[in-house]
Parts: C-alpha cells; sequence; structure tokens
C-alpha cells in the first residue's frame, strides 16, 4: 500500500530539513539583509501552508484549540497595549500560531498508522542527511571557512526521530542519531533524549523490546567511552562543553539560561499589571550579566525556559490558565494510546522528551512537531480507536 505524504507533511519535512543549513546561513551571514529574509521565511511559510490547508478542511474545535484562538488575541492586544515593537508582536504572535495551527490541522486530520509511519521514515531521512553534512561543516569549518563555528546546532527534531528508531529495533539508526545529538553540542536535547529513554525504558523492557533495549543499552556504555577517547584531538570544544568544573556557576553550565530568567522574573514582577495583565507578544528585558565586566543586553527576547513565556505574555492568571490547558493535552495524549505494537506510544515518550527540553529551549509554543504529535494523538480519529 502507497501512501503519499499530505502538503503539510511536505512542508514539514522541507522545514527540517533546511533548518540546519539556516545555522550556517546565521553564523555565515548575520543580520545581514540575505541572512535576516531566510531566517524569517521559514515559518512564516511553514504557517501558510497549515492555514490554506484548514481553509480546505472541515475543522472542529476543542477545548485548547477554541482557548488558544482567545490567547492569540489578547497576547496581540496586551503587546500593543504594552508598546511593544509591532514586528515583534507579530514575530511573537507567529511563534504562537505555528503550534497551534499545526495541532488544530492534525487533530482535525484522520492519520493513519501507516500514513504516520511514512512520514517519520521520510522526516528520518531527509532530516539524518541535512543535520550529517551541517555538523561536517561544523568540525571542519575552520578548514574550510577559516573560522571556528560554536558548536550549537538546534537538532530538536532527533527526539522524535530516536524514540522512531526504537520502534524500529534498529541499533543502527538508534545510535546513530544519538551519535548526531551528542556532536551537536546540544546538552538540552541530549538530556531530554536520556530522560525520555529512561523514562520509558522500564515500560519497554517488560514488553516485546526487552532483548533489543537490553542490548542496545550494551552499545551505547561500549561506544560512548570509545568516543570520548577522542577528545584530546578532534573533539576538544565538543568535550569542554560536556566537562565539569566546581569552579564554573551555573550559569556557566545553562549557557546563560539561569540568568536569563532571573532577568526576565525582574522584568516581570517589576510592575504590577505586566505580573497580572501580561507584557503580551513581543515583550523584550534587559539580560543581566553575571560577569560585571560585561555590558548588560537590551532588547533581550522571550526566554529558554519555555514555560516562564506564558506567564510574562498572558499575565500570571491567564498564564497559569494556558500552561494548566497544555498540561491537558500533554496528559490527554499519554493516557489516550493503548495499542500494542503501535508505534503511537512510543510518540508519548517523544512528547515526555519534548516537555523536558522545553525547559532548555524556546519550543512551548513554536515546534512543529511537538504540536503535530500532540495533534494526532488526540484526533477524532486517535479518540474513535480507543473508545
Amino acid at each position: 500500500m502507497k501512501t503519499k505524504l499530505s502538503i503539510v507533511e511536505k512542508a514539514v519535512v522541507v522545514f527540517y530539513f533546511l533548518s540546519p543549513f539556516m545555522y550556517l546561513v546565521r553564523v555565515i551571514f548575520g543580520d545581514s539583509l540575505f541572512g535576516f529574509i531566510l531566517l524569517r521565511a521559514m515559518q512564516p511559510l511553514l504557517t501558510g501552508v497549515v492555514l490554506l490547508a484548514l481553509i480546505f478542511s472541515k475543522v472542529r474545535f476543542d477545548l485548547y484549540s477554541s482557548a488558544a484562538v482567545l490567547f492569540v488575541i489578547y497576547g496581540v492586544v496586551a503587546g500593543f497595549a504594552n508598546g511593544n515593537e509591532p514586528f515583534d508582536v507579530i514575530t511573537g504572535a507567529s511563534h504562537f500560531l505555528i503550534g497551534f495551527l499545526m495541532y488544530l490541522y492534525y487533530s482535525n486530520t484522520e492519520m493513519s498508522e501507516y500514513q504516520l509511519i511514512v512520514f517519520l521514515k521520510s522526516i528520518t531521512c531527509w532530516c539524518l542527511i541535512s543535520i550529517s553534512l551541517v555538523i561536517a561543516v561544523l568540525y571542519m569549518s575552520k578548514a574550510i571557512l577559516g573560522v571556528n563555528i560554536y558548536l550549537g546546532l538546534a537538532c530538536q527534531v532527533l527526539i522524535p526521530l530516536s524514540f522512531y528508531a526504537i520502534y524500529r529495533r534498529s541499533y543502527f539508526l538508534f545510535i546513530f542519531i544519538l551519535s548526531l545529538v551528542i556532536l551537536s553540542g546540544k546538552r538540552g536535547v541530549l538530556l531530554a533524549v536520556f530522560l525520555g529513554f529512561s523514562l520509558s525504558f522500564l515500560p519497554l523492557l517488560l514488553s516485546s523490546y526487552r532483548n533489543f533495549l537490553s542490548k542496545l543499552l550494551l552499545c551505547i556504555l561500549i561506544l560512548v567511552p570509545f568516543a570520548l577517547s577522542f577528545g584530546e584531538s578532534s573533539f576538544d570544544s565538543l568535550i569542554q562543553k560536556f566537562e565539569y568544573d566546581e569552579q564554573k556557576s551555573i550559569n556557566h553550565y545553562s549557557s546563560g539560561r539561569f540568568g536569563e530568567v532571573k532577568s526576565a522574573m525582574d522584568y516581570w514582577q517589576s510592575n504590577n499589571a505586566r505580573l497580572f495583565l501580561g507584557a503580551g507578544f513581543g515583550f523584550t528585558y534587559t539580560y543581566i550579566q553575571e560577569n560585571k565586566t560585561l555590558a548588560d543586553v537590551g532588547d533581550y527576547k522571550n526566554v529558554h525556559f519555555s514555560y516562564l513565556n506564558p506567564l510574562i505574555i498572558f499575565g500570571f492568571v491567564l498564564g497559569v490558565i494556558y500552561l494548566l490547558l497544555f498540561s491537558i493535552v500533554v496528559l490527554l495524549s499519554l493516557l489516550k494510546v493503548k495499542s500494542k505494537g503501535s508505534i503511537k506510544p512510543f510518540l508519548k515518550m517523544a512528547i515526555v522528551s519534548y516537555a523536558i527540553y522545553a525547559c532548555f529551549a524556546f519550543v512551548l509554543f513554536n515546534e512543529p512537531l511537538l504540536w503535530m504529535l500532540l495533534g494526532v494523538l488526540n484526533s477524532r480519529r486517535n479518540n474513535a480507536e480507543n473508545s
């Protein structure tokens, strides 16, 4: 049985395939006109594709999607009321919209198990190609470009792909994906995959996957020390990211996240109206440097600790309501799927890992795959299968 990807699925694959190359555009061209246009065009294009698909679909709003419409309106109004820059307000709203529209589309789409596997196979193939190429450039940048490029390639797409590899029972695919996560230098993604894998390991071990997982764990334990043995030569910059020095601060090991949260909290709590009514989309604040010899950074946008953003944008009361709604969507997606032998339980693990990763990166609103998976697991078809 042959199944073609829908226009939305093709757009998602293209989005994630091109994203690693956009990282190179950013470090090479910076905020030049060429880089500015390219970097900011991808998400609106994907949003437009999903929106057009929704126009030609029969759509039914559930509790989350109904509330999300009101949150978008409120966030925009609050943004303009707080005097935020119009471009920043529109950008902030677009971040929220992409996740909301992906959820709305897939919660109303009857995506079969076979279609889901075809999509995951396609995005795995294309993304592993692009991420591998870009990582190769990162490590050879000194020879190719004459500059050292910071190791920090966003590769959260590998979170669901790692669980797809477990579903496939492919040692090679899982270890290859894990290697790319390590080589990317993204500690947050590595921690999210590790914790998600750990939380799901025992249930899977008790199922028919126990032999595969036991052998896979043994392979990892053997390969990791072997890989780290290269630390003194080619991978010095990578090893330094995972080394521990007790003289360095928490802010250093969080890549500035700790200072970011503190600065954002100070901004949010410095005004009672902002605290309770929110700063709206497009809010900016001043990042206070831990090292007082460095100048503070003005017009800092968003917080990598994703769960703080709804509180600042919508205010304390509405922010808590939004987080409760998000938690309900996640919990429903985790509780509904009980199909033995299905790929969907593995997608639950990916959602848990994404929820963990949201503590380290701004992905709560605008990670298309996260909201696609939430939509699929909360779709009418999935509800019918488990009723």
